[in-house]
């Protein structure tokens, strides 16, 4: 399994932390919230996948990340979502820590916006920002003197999209073990519609 991956940026100022199932049930439980998922399946459909989760940290003097999709490894056109992320706000986000920057909008547009419409995603502690994968967001410059903001981020995908983690290499042997029957389909560890077989479909599956 992959452990301990996280890297330094922008001079050391932003910290991302990766493989954060791994790193306690706390996590797994955090990508569980009913409330958030109704809304990620509202989107992604009910076979919605973890597709990631990993905590962006930006620390004072952090630069702003150049805006992007979500998505923008798939070929357009975008009719819908393919991926969705949600960002847990572990401090309060504000423009000066460096809240995440999101057009309003932009999931409707063909290509990147032109001009800034990127707006602060703001928040008290414990806010949960989700963002459709179609729109064009970063996160934002800190420019406190000693403000540290953490966000921990939810990627979601549709079942048929291959997963940023490779859950079935990047998952602990002991969390993957423990896993109970719903939180392996969420991993996108359990067969799918044909997809995922081990050795072939299962062999109670019903034959046309």
């Amino acid at each position: 399994a992959a452990e301990n991956q996280a890297y330094r940026y922008s001079h050391g100022a932003n910290h991302r932390i990766w493989s954060l199932f791994n790193r306690g049930d706390c996590f797994l439980e955090l990508a569980e919230n009913p409330a958030v998922l109704r809304v990620v399946r509202t989107v992604l459909g009910d076979d919605a996948l973890v597709s990631n989760l990993s905590a962006n940290v930006t620390g004072p003097g952090g630069s702003p990340m150049a805006p992007h999709w979500d998505q923008d490894w798939a070929e357009r056109p975008w009719p819908h979502a393919l991926v969705v992320t949600v960002v847990w706000m572990i401090d309060a986000f504000s423009e000066e820590n460096g809240a995440t920057l999101v057009c309003p909008g932009s999931h409707l547009m063909d290509s990147a916006p032109k001009g800034d419409c990127l707006v602060p995603g703001t928040g008290p502690t414990g806010t949960a920002l989700i963002i459709d994968g179609r729109t064009w967001h970063g996160t934002g410059r800190n420019i406190t003197a000693d403000g540290e903001r953490i966000g921990i981020l939810a990627y979601y995908c549709r079942p048929y999209v291959r997963q940023q983690e490779n859950m079935a290499l990047s998952l602990s042997g002991a969390v993957r073990e423990s896993m109970s029957v719903g939180r392996r389909r969420l991993y996108g560890l359990d067969f799918y519609e044909y997809l995922n077989m081990v050795g072939g479909p299962p062999p109670d599956l019903p034959r046309f």
